[in-house]
Protein backbone atom coordinates (compact mmCIF):
# COMPACT_ATOMS: atom_id res chain seq x y z
CA UNK A 1 0.00 0.00 0.00
CA UNK A 2 2.93 1.77 0.77
CA UNK A 3 4.66 1.87 -2.09
CA UNK A 4 1.41 2.27 -4.39
CA UNK A 5 1.05 5.31 -2.40
CA UNK A 6 4.36 6.89 -3.55
CA UNK A 7 3.92 6.03 -7.03
CA UNK A 8 0.64 8.36 -7.03
CA UNK A 9 2.39 10.75 -5.54
CA UNK A 10 5.70 10.60 -7.57
CA UNK A 11 2.91 10.31 -11.26
CA UNK A 12 1.10 13.54 -9.65
CA UNK A 13 4.60 15.16 -8.88
CA UNK A 14 5.40 14.72 -12.91
CA UNK A 15 2.11 16.18 -13.86
CA UNK A 16 2.32 19.28 -12.30
CA UNK A 17 6.06 19.69 -13.57
CA UNK A 18 5.08 19.17 -17.39
CA UNK A 19 2.15 21.70 -16.42
CA UNK A 20 4.67 24.05 -15.53
CA UNK A 21 6.82 23.55 -18.30
CA UNK A 22 4.18 23.74 -20.73
CA UNK A 23 3.39 27.27 -19.14
CA UNK A 24 7.00 28.49 -19.39
CA UNK A 25 6.90 27.22 -22.67
CA UNK A 26 4.03 29.03 -23.87
CA UNK A 27 5.03 32.40 -21.84
CA UNK A 28 8.20 32.12 -24.68
CA UNK A 29 6.39 31.87 -27.52
CA UNK A 30 3.81 34.57 -26.53
CA UNK A 31 6.80 36.75 -25.64
CA UNK A 32 7.55 39.13 -22.19
CA UNK A 33 4.61 41.08 -22.10
CA UNK A 34 2.21 38.51 -23.42
CA UNK A 35 2.30 38.81 -27.52
CA UNK A 36 2.77 35.60 -29.30
CA UNK A 37 6.12 35.47 -31.47
CA UNK A 38 7.35 33.62 -34.38
CA UNK A 39 11.09 32.79 -34.45
CA UNK A 40 11.64 36.19 -32.18
CA UNK A 41 9.02 38.34 -34.52
CA UNK A 42 6.31 39.36 -32.93
CA UNK A 43 2.97 38.70 -34.73
CA UNK A 44 0.93 41.64 -35.36
CA UNK A 45 -2.34 41.25 -36.90
CA UNK A 46 -3.91 43.63 -38.90
CA UNK A 47 -7.95 43.37 -38.83
CA UNK A 48 -9.01 46.13 -40.80
CA UNK A 49 -8.58 48.06 -44.36
CA UNK A 50 -8.80 51.89 -44.52
CA UNK A 51 -10.44 52.88 -47.98
CA UNK A 52 -10.84 56.43 -48.92
CA UNK A 53 -13.67 57.71 -51.41
CA UNK A 54 -15.51 60.84 -52.62
CA UNK A 55 -16.89 62.11 -56.26
CA UNK A 56 -14.65 62.26 -58.75
CA UNK A 57 -13.58 65.42 -60.60
CA UNK A 58 -11.61 66.14 -62.92
CA UNK A 59 -9.10 69.09 -62.72
CA UNK A 60 -9.72 70.89 -66.79
CA UNK A 61 -13.50 70.69 -66.27
CA UNK A 62 -14.95 73.63 -63.67
CA UNK A 63 -18.28 72.21 -63.93
CA UNK A 64 -19.24 68.53 -63.19
CA UNK A 65 -20.71 66.49 -65.77
CA UNK A 66 -23.29 63.66 -65.87
CA UNK A 67 -20.67 60.78 -65.76
CA UNK A 68 -18.43 63.04 -62.97
CA UNK A 69 -21.31 62.83 -60.52
CA UNK A 70 -22.27 59.00 -60.01
CA UNK A 71 -18.43 58.40 -60.26
CA UNK A 72 -16.78 57.08 -56.94
CA UNK A 73 -13.03 57.76 -56.87
CA UNK A 74 -11.61 54.73 -54.16
CA UNK A 75 -8.20 54.88 -53.33
CA UNK A 76 -5.82 52.43 -50.86
CA UNK A 77 -7.25 49.48 -52.17
CA UNK A 78 -5.53 45.97 -51.89
CA UNK A 79 -3.68 44.67 -54.15
CA UNK A 80 -6.04 41.63 -54.65
CA UNK A 81 -8.90 43.27 -55.36
CA UNK A 82 -11.19 42.71 -58.04
CA UNK A 83 -14.48 43.61 -59.87
CA UNK A 84 -16.31 41.14 -57.77
CA UNK A 85 -14.85 43.08 -54.33
CA UNK A 86 -15.74 46.47 -55.14
CA UNK A 87 -19.03 45.66 -56.29
CA UNK A 88 -20.09 43.56 -52.85
CA UNK A 89 -18.88 46.72 -50.95
CA UNK A 90 -20.89 48.71 -52.73
CA UNK A 91 -24.00 46.46 -53.67
CA UNK A 92 -26.12 48.66 -50.81
CA UNK A 93 -25.64 51.68 -52.70
CA UNK A 94 -27.10 50.74 -56.10
CA UNK A 95 -26.21 49.03 -58.60
CA UNK A 96 -22.66 49.86 -60.56
CA UNK A 97 -22.12 50.25 -64.04
CA UNK A 98 -18.40 49.67 -64.64
CA UNK A 99 -15.54 49.52 -62.21
CA UNK A 100 -12.40 50.61 -63.52
CA UNK A 101 -8.82 50.33 -61.84
CA UNK A 102 -6.10 52.59 -62.26
CA UNK A 103 -2.99 50.23 -63.23
CA UNK A 104 -5.75 48.50 -66.04
CA UNK A 105 -6.62 51.61 -67.77
CA UNK A 106 -6.70 51.31 -71.57
CA UNK A 107 -3.05 51.80 -72.56
CA UNK A 108 -0.97 50.92 -68.98
CA UNK A 109 1.51 48.18 -68.90
CA UNK A 110 1.44 46.47 -65.60
CA UNK A 111 5.41 46.00 -63.67
CA UNK A 112 5.20 42.28 -64.48
CA UNK A 113 4.44 42.63 -68.03
CA UNK A 114 7.02 45.19 -68.77
CA UNK A 115 9.76 44.47 -70.73
CA UNK A 116 8.72 40.55 -71.43
CA UNK A 117 6.55 39.19 -74.24
CA UNK A 118 3.24 37.75 -72.26
CA UNK A 119 2.26 35.38 -75.14
CA UNK A 120 0.60 35.49 -78.40
CA UNK A 121 2.14 37.37 -81.91
CA UNK A 122 3.43 40.51 -81.55
CA UNK A 123 0.95 44.05 -81.79
CA UNK A 124 2.69 44.73 -85.27
CA UNK A 125 2.01 41.48 -86.73
CA UNK A 126 -1.20 41.73 -85.54
CA UNK A 127 -2.06 45.11 -86.94
CA UNK A 128 -0.50 43.84 -90.58
CA UNK A 129 -2.29 40.41 -90.24
CA UNK A 130 -5.39 42.46 -89.60
CA UNK A 131 -4.82 44.76 -92.64
CA UNK A 132 -3.99 41.74 -95.12
CA UNK A 133 -7.68 40.00 -94.26
CA UNK A 134 -9.37 42.74 -94.60
CA UNK A 135 -8.14 43.49 -97.82
CA UNK A 136 -8.04 39.82 -98.75
CA UNK A 137 -11.84 39.89 -98.11
CA UNK A 138 -12.50 42.77 -99.17
CA UNK A 139 -11.23 42.24 -102.85
CA UNK A 140 -12.71 38.49 -102.96
CA UNK A 141 -16.06 40.26 -102.02
CA UNK A 142 -17.26 40.72 -105.93
CA UNK A 143 -16.24 37.23 -106.64
CA UNK A 144 -19.13 35.43 -104.10
CA UNK A 145 -22.10 33.89 -105.84
CA UNK A 146 -25.09 32.85 -103.86
CA UNK A 147 -23.95 33.80 -100.85
CA UNK A 148 -20.60 31.72 -100.49
CA UNK A 149 -18.38 32.87 -98.51
CA UNK A 150 -14.78 32.91 -99.52
CA UNK A 151 -12.27 30.50 -97.41
CA UNK A 152 -9.88 33.27 -95.21
CA UNK A 153 -6.71 32.91 -93.79
CA UNK A 154 -6.46 30.77 -91.08
CA UNK A 155 -6.94 31.91 -87.11
CA UNK A 156 -3.84 32.54 -85.02
CA UNK A 157 -4.22 30.06 -81.47
CA UNK A 158 -2.66 32.53 -78.73
CA UNK A 159 -0.86 31.19 -76.15
CA UNK A 160 -1.63 30.61 -72.53
CA UNK A 161 -1.55 33.63 -70.67
CA UNK A 162 1.31 34.00 -68.34
CA UNK A 163 -0.87 35.16 -65.37
CA UNK A 164 -2.73 32.44 -63.98
CA UNK A 165 -5.02 35.52 -62.39
CA UNK A 166 -5.86 36.33 -65.92
CA UNK A 167 -8.23 39.02 -66.48
CA UNK A 168 -8.19 39.35 -62.51
CA UNK A 169 -4.24 40.43 -62.21
CA UNK A 170 -3.00 41.86 -58.78
CA UNK A 171 -2.49 45.50 -58.47
CA UNK A 172 0.49 47.77 -57.10
CA UNK A 173 -0.16 48.99 -53.80
CA UNK A 174 -2.27 51.54 -52.73
CA UNK A 175 -4.12 51.24 -56.04
CA UNK A 176 -7.22 53.50 -56.99
CA UNK A 177 -10.55 52.67 -58.92
CA UNK A 178 -13.13 54.68 -60.90
CA UNK A 179 -16.20 53.26 -59.62
CA UNK A 180 -19.12 54.59 -61.94
CA UNK A 181 -22.62 54.17 -60.50
CA UNK A 182 -26.05 54.16 -62.60
CA UNK A 183 -27.19 56.68 -60.55
CA UNK A 184 -25.92 59.93 -59.09
CA UNK A 185 -28.02 59.21 -56.58
CA UNK A 186 -26.15 55.94 -56.02
CA UNK A 187 -22.56 57.74 -55.66
CA UNK A 188 -24.13 59.63 -52.55
CA UNK A 189 -25.53 57.08 -50.78
CA UNK A 190 -22.03 55.02 -51.29
CA UNK A 191 -21.10 58.03 -49.26
CA UNK A 192 -23.48 57.51 -46.51
CA UNK A 193 -22.37 53.54 -45.89
CA UNK A 194 -21.16 52.92 -42.19
CA UNK A 195 -17.71 53.55 -41.55
CA UNK A 196 -16.45 49.94 -40.56
CA UNK A 197 -17.74 46.95 -42.59
CA UNK A 198 -16.10 43.61 -43.35
CA UNK A 199 -14.31 42.90 -46.65
CA UNK A 200 -16.54 40.92 -48.31
CA UNK A 201 -15.78 37.37 -49.69
CA UNK A 202 -16.58 37.94 -53.10
CA UNK A 203 -15.42 34.49 -54.42
CA UNK A 204 -17.37 32.74 -51.99
CA UNK A 205 -20.23 31.07 -54.71
CA UNK A 206 -17.74 30.00 -57.04
CA UNK A 207 -15.63 28.56 -54.32
CA UNK A 208 -18.82 26.63 -53.15
CA UNK A 209 -19.78 25.22 -56.49
CA UNK A 210 -16.34 23.98 -56.88
CA UNK A 211 -16.30 22.31 -53.26
CA UNK A 212 -20.24 20.50 -54.78
CA UNK A 213 -18.52 19.48 -58.02
CA UNK A 214 -15.78 17.64 -56.25
CA UNK A 215 -18.24 15.89 -53.90
CA UNK A 216 -20.51 15.24 -56.68
CA UNK A 217 -17.52 13.72 -58.91
CA UNK A 218 -16.76 11.54 -55.73
CA UNK A 219 -20.34 10.51 -55.27
CA UNK A 220 -20.74 7.02 -57.07
CA UNK A 221 -24.73 7.50 -56.52
CA UNK A 222 -24.60 11.03 -58.75
CA UNK A 223 -24.99 10.08 -62.83
CA UNK A 224 -21.99 11.23 -64.43
CA UNK A 225 -23.68 11.00 -67.87
CA UNK A 226 -26.38 13.76 -67.67
CA UNK A 227 -25.94 17.32 -66.87
CA UNK A 228 -27.87 19.32 -64.79
CA UNK A 229 -28.71 22.98 -65.04
CA UNK A 230 -26.82 25.44 -62.75
CA UNK A 231 -28.49 25.95 -59.70
CA UNK A 232 -26.97 29.50 -58.92
CA UNK A 233 -25.06 31.77 -60.01
CA UNK A 234 -21.60 30.46 -58.58
CA UNK A 235 -22.75 27.45 -60.88
CA UNK A 236 -23.57 29.26 -63.60
CA UNK A 237 -20.12 31.18 -63.40
CA UNK A 238 -17.88 28.17 -62.68
CA UNK A 239 -19.91 26.35 -66.24
CA UNK A 240 -18.82 29.29 -67.79
CA UNK A 241 -14.98 28.87 -67.09
CA UNK A 242 -14.83 31.78 -64.14
CA UNK A 243 -12.54 30.44 -61.10
CA UNK A 244 -11.20 31.69 -58.04
CA UNK A 245 -8.10 33.70 -58.76
CA UNK A 246 -5.21 32.00 -57.09
CA UNK A 247 -3.08 33.90 -54.23
CA UNK A 248 -0.21 32.70 -51.56
CA UNK A 249 2.04 29.50 -52.88
CA UNK A 250 -0.73 28.47 -55.30
CA UNK A 251 -0.48 31.83 -57.23
CA UNK A 252 3.48 31.55 -57.76
CA UNK A 253 3.10 27.66 -58.47
CA UNK A 254 0.19 28.32 -61.33
CA UNK A 255 2.63 31.41 -62.50
CA UNK A 256 5.77 29.17 -62.64
CA UNK A 257 3.62 26.76 -64.81
CA UNK A 258 1.90 29.33 -67.12
CA UNK A 259 5.25 30.93 -68.05
CA UNK A 260 6.01 27.78 -69.29
CA UNK A 261 3.79 26.05 -71.29
CA UNK A 262 3.34 22.53 -72.87
CA UNK A 263 5.18 21.59 -75.77
CA UNK A 264 2.13 21.12 -77.66
CA UNK A 265 0.36 24.73 -77.26
CA UNK A 266 3.60 25.79 -78.97
CA UNK A 267 3.47 23.96 -81.97
CA UNK A 268 -0.03 25.25 -82.35
CA UNK A 269 0.82 28.65 -81.91
CA UNK A 270 3.64 28.27 -84.57
CA UNK A 271 1.57 26.50 -86.74
CA UNK A 272 -1.21 28.36 -86.81
CA UNK A 273 0.81 31.35 -87.40
CA UNK A 274 3.37 29.57 -90.02
CA UNK A 275 -0.48 28.92 -91.68
CA UNK A 276 -1.43 32.47 -91.69
CA UNK A 277 1.61 33.87 -93.18
CA UNK A 278 1.62 31.13 -95.54
CA UNK A 279 -1.97 32.36 -96.49
CA UNK A 280 -1.17 35.51 -96.82
CA UNK A 281 2.00 35.54 -99.06
CA UNK A 282 -0.02 32.90 -101.62
CA UNK A 283 -3.21 35.37 -101.68
CA UNK A 284 -1.85 39.11 -102.58
CA UNK A 285 -4.23 41.43 -103.45
CA UNK A 286 -5.03 41.31 -107.12
CA UNK A 287 -3.69 44.46 -109.25
CA UNK A 288 -5.90 46.50 -111.32
CA UNK A 289 -5.93 47.69 -114.69
CA UNK A 290 -2.18 48.73 -115.13
CA UNK A 291 -1.63 49.04 -111.64
CA UNK A 292 1.04 47.86 -109.04
CA UNK A 293 0.37 44.48 -106.95
CA UNK A 294 0.66 45.35 -103.26
CA UNK A 295 3.94 42.72 -101.53
CA UNK A 296 2.88 43.84 -98.09
CA UNK A 297 2.09 46.82 -95.90
CA UNK A 298 4.30 49.51 -93.67
CA UNK A 299 3.67 50.27 -90.32
CA UNK A 300 0.94 53.00 -90.77
CA UNK A 301 -1.22 50.16 -92.65
CA UNK A 302 0.51 52.02 -96.00
CA UNK A 303 0.43 50.03 -99.25
CA UNK A 304 3.98 49.03 -100.48
CA UNK A 305 5.24 46.91 -103.68
CA UNK A 306 8.05 44.40 -104.18
CA UNK A 307 10.58 46.93 -104.15
CA UNK A 308 9.21 48.71 -100.63
CA UNK A 309 7.89 51.75 -102.08
CA UNK A 310 4.66 53.14 -101.29
CA UNK A 311 2.30 52.86 -103.77
CA UNK A 312 0.29 55.98 -104.40
CA UNK A 313 -3.61 55.97 -104.66
CA UNK A 314 -6.13 58.22 -106.02
CA UNK A 315 -8.31 60.11 -103.41
CA UNK A 316 -11.27 61.18 -105.66
CA UNK A 317 -13.51 64.05 -105.00
CA UNK A 318 -14.89 63.35 -101.36
CA UNK A 319 -11.49 61.22 -100.40
CA UNK A 320 -10.56 57.40 -100.35
CA UNK A 321 -14.46 56.28 -99.67
CA UNK A 322 -15.75 58.19 -103.44
CA UNK A 323 -15.62 55.72 -105.26
CA UNK A 324 -16.41 51.90 -104.22
CA UNK A 325 -16.21 52.73 -100.70
CA UNK A 326 -13.63 51.46 -97.90
CA UNK A 327 -13.11 48.25 -95.94
CA UNK A 328 -12.40 47.90 -92.58
CA UNK A 329 -8.68 48.49 -92.95
CA UNK A 330 -8.94 52.21 -94.46
CA UNK A 331 -8.45 51.18 -98.22
CA UNK A 332 -10.99 51.12 -100.90
CA UNK A 333 -12.20 48.03 -102.19
CA UNK A 334 -14.15 48.86 -105.41
CA UNK A 335 -12.77 49.19 -108.90
CA UNK A 336 -11.12 52.63 -107.97
CA UNK A 337 -8.88 50.72 -105.56
CA UNK A 338 -7.26 48.68 -108.11
CA UNK A 339 -6.65 51.50 -110.63
CA UNK A 340 -4.97 53.24 -107.88
CA UNK A 341 -1.20 53.16 -109.08
CA UNK A 342 1.94 55.41 -109.46
CA UNK A 343 0.63 56.20 -112.56
CA UNK A 344 -1.15 58.90 -110.91
CA UNK A 345 2.15 60.60 -110.23
CA UNK A 346 3.46 60.79 -114.09
CA UNK A 347 -0.49 62.10 -114.83
CA UNK A 348 0.02 64.52 -112.78
CA UNK A 349 3.52 65.49 -113.69
CA UNK A 350 2.05 65.65 -117.20
CA UNK A 351 -0.13 68.27 -116.23
CA UNK A 352 2.53 70.14 -115.28
CA UNK A 353 4.67 70.25 -118.29
CA UNK A 354 1.37 71.01 -120.35
CA UNK A 355 0.73 74.00 -118.19
CA UNK A 356 4.14 75.18 -118.35
CA UNK A 357 4.11 74.95 -122.34
CA UNK A 358 1.76 77.55 -122.22
CA UNK A 359 -1.65 76.03 -122.30
CA UNK A 360 -4.78 77.65 -120.83
CA UNK A 361 -4.70 75.82 -117.32
CA UNK A 362 -4.48 78.05 -114.13
CA UNK A 363 -1.23 77.85 -112.48
CA UNK A 364 -1.59 77.32 -108.54
CA UNK A 365 -0.56 80.24 -106.56
CA UNK A 366 1.84 80.13 -103.50
CA UNK A 367 0.33 82.49 -101.10
CA UNK A 368 3.07 85.73 -100.77
CA UNK A 369 3.56 87.01 -96.83
CA UNK A 370 1.32 84.84 -95.41
CA UNK A 371 3.84 83.48 -93.02
CA UNK A 372 6.30 85.27 -90.89
CA UNK A 373 9.60 83.70 -91.96
CA UNK A 374 8.14 84.81 -95.78
CA UNK A 375 8.45 88.64 -94.60
CA UNK A 376 11.63 88.07 -93.16
CA UNK A 377 13.09 86.82 -96.14
CA UNK A 378 11.57 89.03 -98.38
CA UNK A 379 12.90 92.21 -96.08
CA UNK A 380 16.12 90.45 -95.71
CA UNK A 381 16.46 89.98 -99.85
CA UNK A 382 15.05 94.13 -100.05
CA UNK A 383 18.15 95.44 -97.99
CA UNK A 384 20.67 93.12 -99.64
CA UNK A 385 19.20 94.49 -103.19
CA UNK A 386 19.80 98.16 -101.74
CA UNK A 387 23.58 97.27 -100.52
CA UNK A 388 24.13 95.93 -103.41
CA UNK A 389 22.78 99.05 -105.17
CA UNK A 390 24.48 101.62 -103.17
CA UNK A 391 27.88 100.02 -104.19
CA UNK A 392 27.56 100.48 -107.73
CA UNK A 393 26.48 104.07 -106.40
CA UNK A 394 29.93 104.24 -105.11
CA UNK A 395 31.87 102.85 -107.77
CA UNK A 396 29.99 105.07 -110.38
CA UNK A 397 30.69 108.15 -108.58
CA UNK A 398 34.66 107.58 -108.44
CA UNK A 399 34.88 106.52 -111.39
CA UNK A 400 32.60 110.24 -112.59
CA UNK A 401 35.56 112.00 -110.19
CA UNK A 402 38.51 110.27 -111.74
CA UNK A 403 37.22 110.85 -115.19
CA UNK A 404 37.14 115.12 -113.94
CA UNK A 405 33.53 114.97 -115.43
CA UNK A 406 32.10 114.84 -111.54
CA UNK A 407 29.80 118.43 -111.61
CA UNK A 408 27.59 117.88 -108.34
CA UNK A 409 25.98 121.52 -109.25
Amino acid sequence: MARSKSKTASRAEDDVRSSSASRTVSKKNKGAAGFATVSGFRVLRLGSQVLYIRIHQEKDRVEATTSQTRTLFVVNLPTDTTDRHVRAIFAKAGPIEVVQFWDQRPGSVSEDEEGMDVGGPSQEFQEQAGSLTSVATSSDAGKRKGGKKSSGPPAIVPLPPSDPRHPHRLHRTSVSAHVTFLDASCAQRALSLPDSTAWPDAWADIRNAQNAAALAAMDDSHPHGQKKRPGSAGQAALEAGQSVPPLGLEYFISRHRAQRPTPDAITKHVDSVIAHYTWVKEHPQAKGKGGVPVASYGPDGEMLDEDGFTIVQRGGRFGRTAEGGADASGFKSGPAARGSTVRVASKFMTQQENGASGSGKKKSKELENFYRFQIREKKREQLASLREQFEKDKLKVEKLKKSRRFNPY
